[in-house]
């Protein structure tokens, strides 16, 4: 399969999908601007008190060298789930 088809059934997939797993699959691939786009969807689009589309959307943010905007992210959940990879979210905090 080449490298263009399986970018094409991808994005095709991803359209069926909801947004924090459209997200998923674009933080995955390394396309973080989409990933973070989709991220805010999922988190605006509901209100959310589950901590991965926060703490993914940080990962975009740091990924795109947005370290102002994935502070926020990466502090509300260390705060607010200590255990939830807290050892790599206090990591990540500390790099942006």
């Amino acid at each position: 399969m080449t490298s263009q088809l399986r970018f094409r059934l991808t994005h095709l997939r991803a359209k069926m999908l909801a947004p924090s797993q459209r997200a998923d699959l674009y933080l995955d691939d390394e396309k973080f601007a989409r990933a973070r786009a989709c991220y805010d969807k999922a988190i605006g689009g509901s209100r959310t008190d589950q901590p991965d589309p926060i703490y993914r959307r940080g990962i975009a943010d740091i990924h795109l060298g947005d370290f102002e905007a994935a502070v926020p992210d990466l502090e509300y959940v260390t705060s607010r789930d200590p255990k939830y990879d807290s050892h790599r979210a206090i990591a990540l905090l500390a790099h942006a």
